[in-house]
């Protein structure tokens, strides 16, 4: 292998010749021993250590046949030493590879009571690989059709769960936290019952877990979270094959949507948990395009969305994005086909979401200043609301627009409003533009007339102003008036000659070159004689140091 490693030549025919030699090499029988021989010596580095593994899997997977029952027993008790020994020496990466092994071996052997022979052998040697042994186990059986002979295990699994609740051989945080994410590996696999699960002591305590911010400082909330969700998606996936008791889902539904959402700077950990739950729960009890009857979403559909209105409200941005998917269903089934009340319930919530989200929308501090960017998590959630204000069926249907849309207009011209205020009222002005044309014309027109004195104020904050050129180019989108465009082109490229060469400007220049360039494909002859000052601001532009905004 050294040899191969060490010879001139190109790098991507080394490569090459490397990958076929090491394809050569899992395929030779000799890999048995010679895979074993280094995990004994146990002498190398450990990603050395880590090819041998996943070499010895790869024939445990594919050539098992070529041992003799004897052998297996054998290669079961080298793993487990092996195992134990990786564990000892703080070798994690190692004992995981070494995990799957363990658990493929199994299952290819499909031997009896195999909870049991882990427990045996590695739960007091080596607890962090019975660990994850039990909990790759069922993704494990899944991906090798080994489903039938490990359903046979699933009572021996929950008993040994009870089991490990009153254990005193390992931490009291560790051991509960592995129970957890065993659980949830088993439950999102459904290899376990949702009847068995709620008379777990295991899912008992998760909610303990959830409902008491305090309880083991909040160490393990991610992973009783963890579990949760997994027996939510579990009922998500009763409901579709209609085998779920309703009582019981009901039960797991109230107790889910009854857990407190922390708000403390000291809870962030329990926080994000309990986000991530509340997320799981609309997923399951909510999603517009589940199987659910009317007056379940009238019911169940309004609750959730009033947790995923928490979440928007307290919890950061990455939080709040993983809860956008959810937010573009329901926003994308309106007007909803049911009764009027539902309607309403929904629409109510709608604008609450919207109000959230233009605070939310508000750019930090040091994104306020000129020449700085904002970040990936902001300019995604931005481009959130943008999709949810264009796409929305029929927006007028649950707000007036109007009364929006002067709302707005009242926070960007207050001349006593924060910056950040007036920028993400332009902000939102930009998207609701189109859907405003069929409502109040007349705003549109005034619009175009008053904006481009904010936009070419240079006192005006670069943010508002690079906001205030990308509305004007929506309005004069919707609306067909060449003089007024003319106008307002002619204006932009004026501004953009008199702007500095400085990195504060750069951004600027930019929106000013995108919007010309917009306004262009509408009506190219209208705007051609202005084609050499654009050419120049491109020219300009070109020559200031500095990253693309966009």
């Amino acid at each position: 292998m050294n040899a191969c490693c060490d010879q001139g030549g190109d790098s991507s025919e080394r490569n090459l010749e490397a990958s076929q030699f090491l394809q050569a090499y899992q395929e030779s029988t000799s890999v048995w021993d010679i895979s074993d021989w280094m995990l004994w010596k146990m002498d190398q580095g450990e990603d050395v250590l880590v090819l041998a593994v996943v070499t010895l899997r790869h024939r445990i997977r594919n050539y098992l046949n070529e041992l003799s029952p004897l052998q297996h027993s054998a290669l079961f008790r080298r793993l487990v030493t092996y195992s134990k020994c990786a564990n000892k020496n703080g070798m994690q990466q190692l004992v995981g590879y070494l995990s799957v092994s363990i658990a493929d071996l199994l299952l290819r052997l499909r031997w009896r009571m195999m909870i049991d022979l882990c427990v045996n052998n590695l739960f007091k040697k080596a607890p962090p690989v019975f660990f994850q042994v039990l909990e790759v186990m069922p993704v494990e059986a899944v991906h090798f059709n080994e489903t039938q002979h490990l359903k046979t295990e699933t009572k021996g699994l929950l008993d040994c769960l009870n089991w490990l609740q009153d254990r005193d051989e390992v931490d009291g945080t560790r051991l509960h936290r592995a129970c957890f994410l065993i659980c949830a590996s088993w439950t999102r696999t459904h290899f376990l019952s949702i009847d068995n699960l709620m008379n777990h002591k295991v899912i008992e305590n998760a909610f303990q877990v959830m409902n008491e911010p305090k309880l083991f400082d909040g160490e393990i909330s991610k992973e009783a979270s963890e579990c949760l969700c997994a027996l939510l998606e579990h009922v998500a996936h009763a409901r579709k094959n209609l085998s779920i008791n309703w009582n019981l889902e009901d039960k797991i539904y109230k107790s889910c949507s009854a857990i407190k959402l922390p708000i403390l700077q000291n809870e962030i950990k329990q926080m994000k948990a309990t986000a991530g739950l509340y997320i799981q729960v609309t997923e399951t009890y909510a999603c517009l395009d589940a199987v659910h009857t009317p007056s379940e979403l009238l019911d169940r559909g309004p609750n959730c969305y009033e947790l995923l209105l928490q979440v928007a409200t307290h919890c950061d941005l990455d939080i709040i994005l993983s809860s956008m998917p959810l937010w573009h269903k329901l926003f994308d089934q309106i007007p909803f086909q049911f009764e009027k009340a539902l309607c309403e319930t929904y629409c109510s919530i709608v604008v609450s979401a919207l109000n959230i989200f233009y605070k939310k929308c508000r750019l930090p501090e040091d994104r306020m200043q000129p020449g700085s960017h904002a970040s990936d998590t902001m300019t995604e959630l931005r481009n959130h609301v943008k999709d949810l204000l264009y796409n929305v069926s029929d927006l007028e249907g649950i707000m007036n627009l109007k009364s929006f849309t002067r709302k707005m207009i009242e926070t960007a011209f207050g001349l006593e409003n924060a910056w950040d205020d007036i920028e993400a009222s332009f902000f939102f002005l930009t998207a609701v533009i189109p859907k405003l044309l069929r409502q109040d014309k007349e705003l549109i027109i005034e619009l175009i007339k008053i904006l481009p004195n904010r936009a070419f104020d240079y006192k005006s904050h670069p943010a508002v102003c690079q906001q205030v050129i990308i509305l004007n180019t929506e309005c004069h989108k919707c609306f067909d008036d060449p003089l007024q465009r003319h106008q307002f082109v002619e204006q932009m490229i004026d501004f953009g000659f008199h702007l500095e060469s400085g990195l504060h400007d750069r951004d600027t220049l930019e929106v000013i070159i995108k919007s010309c360039h917009i306004l262009d494909k509408c009506r190219h002859k209208d705007l051609i004689a202005f084609e050499n000052g654009l050419l120049w601001l491109e020219d300009k532009l070109s020559k200031i140091p500095g990253e693309s905004m966009h």
